[in-house]
């Protein structure tokens, strides 16, 4: 079966665009996967300045790009900005390290509630080596990914082996419990709390989104973002969606099971995740 063809518009920015930026899981992987050699090779052939805007911490990032087995795939595959931590962080191109985009109030808010959560994981009863409980939570089991270095925000994923649709109903009992500990910290003003999509909680400073971050890129002139074409898939691609719709840029939707962005998308592909991401570019760079 033939795939639907995007409308000219579309594929004419696209083909125009400074900068292609794209969100990871789901977008550029499945999720947390590594990128494959064939999507590297895809992405290279557009000609295009790449980007990431992602939710991860940068040696979480740096696992993405594992299997390419080149030195420095990475850095040398994406040689556009690098926003980290749904816009906590960002790497500027030329640039080595990350650039702390968040107050310091606001950092050492979430550092402490961070640090309070450890100490309360539940380690008894656990599901494997990572799934464990929050102490005075019945439920469900959450994973703190503690091996990334998260700067700025920290997530909280939730377990069950019966899916997603058991999971929504469980997200405002962790919720809750998060709420209570940043109220017993006196912390309320510092750190926001955010359903991001697939059970998780993200717990970042406030007024921080994607979208916040790419403004910024723009005011600083390191990006145009009325020539830019922005790929995700997920509710955390919202805000920046918006602000590439706002500035006359194109936001290309690589899932469709969000309907918000799908919404403010130019286009939604109809093949899911990276291989329709694949075939897209292959086809429109041909």
């Amino acid at each position: 079966m033939m795939q639907p063809t995007a409308p000219r518009e579309v594929l004419a920015a696209v083909r125009s665009a400074q900068d292609l930026i794209f969100d990871v899981d789901l977008t550029l992987t499945e999720r947390q996967c590594a990128i494959s050699p064939d999507l590297a090779d895809t992405l290279a052939a557009t000609g295009k300045r790449l980007g990431i805007c992602t939710s991860r911490a940068l040696n979480e990032l740096d696992e993405v790009f594992s299997d390419l087995r080149q030195p420095n795939a990475r850095s040398t595959l994406m040689r556009g900005p690098i926003v980290l931590e749904d816009g906590g962080l960002v790497i500027k191109p030329g640039e080595h390290e990350p650039t702390l985009l968040v107050s310091r109030e606001h950092y050492e808010a979430v550092t402490t509630l961070v640090d309070f959560i450890k100490k309360r994981i539940d380690r008894e009863g656990c599901v494997g080596d990572k799934w464990y409980r929050l102490r005075g939570l019945e439920s469900p089991f959450v994973h703190l990914p503690t091996q990334y270095d998260y700067r700025t925000s920290f997530s909280i994923w939730q377990h069950h082996d019966d899916g997603m649709e058991v999971l929504k109903p469980l997200l405002p009992k962790t919720m809750a419990w998060v709420q209570a500990a940043v109220s017993a910290l006196g912390i309320g003003d510092d750190v926001q709390l955010l359903e991001i999509g697939d059970g998780t909680l993200r717990i970042a400073a406030p007024a921080r989104s994607k979208g916040v971050a790419l403004k910024e890129l723009h005011d600083e002139g390191v990006l145009d973002l009325s020539k830019t074409v922005y790929f995700g898939d997920g509710k955390n691609d919202v805000p920046a969606a918006a602000v590439i719709r706002a500035f006359g840029g194109t936001t290309i939707a690589v899932d469709t099971h969000c309907r918000e962005l799908v919404e403010l998308a130019s286009y939604a592909l109809p093949g899911r995740g990276p291989e329709g991401l694949r075939r897209f570019l292959a086809g429109t760079f041909r």
